[in-house]
């Protein structure tokens, strides 16, 4: 356990003495970023249809992807562990920065 915060500190303080220098946006075009981006992509096609289905019982990511329509990004929701969770973490992407671009 940790202080996100502090950790992140320590970490930049590593890296600046460390004399390693990334431009902003330095990552964008390597390889395996594409990559990743790619495979980002692919999976939230697959989530969107399974959100769309129709099918019987109804699949958690519609749940989901229902409650995220229906209420503003910075809510908070509360779930119970279990295997509901996998489709949590599909149906609701975090990684998007909630910071306005500069």
């Amino acid at each position: 356990m940790g202080d996100v915060r502090a950790v992140l500190g320590q970490l930049a303080s590593v890296l600046r003495e460390s004399g390693a220098s990334i431009p902003p946006g330095g990552f964008a075009d390597h390889p395996r970023t594409r990559a990743v981006v790619d495979e980002m992509g692919r999976m939230d096609e697959e989530v969107t249809a399974l959100a769309a289905s129709e099918q019987r019982p109804i699949h958690p990511v519609r749940v989901i992807r229902a409650v995220r329509a229906a209420f503003p990004r910075e809510t908070t929701v509360a779930i119970d562990v279990g295997c509901i969770t996998q489709h949590i973490a599909g149906g609701t992407p975090f990684s998007r920065s909630s910071s306005p671009a500069p």
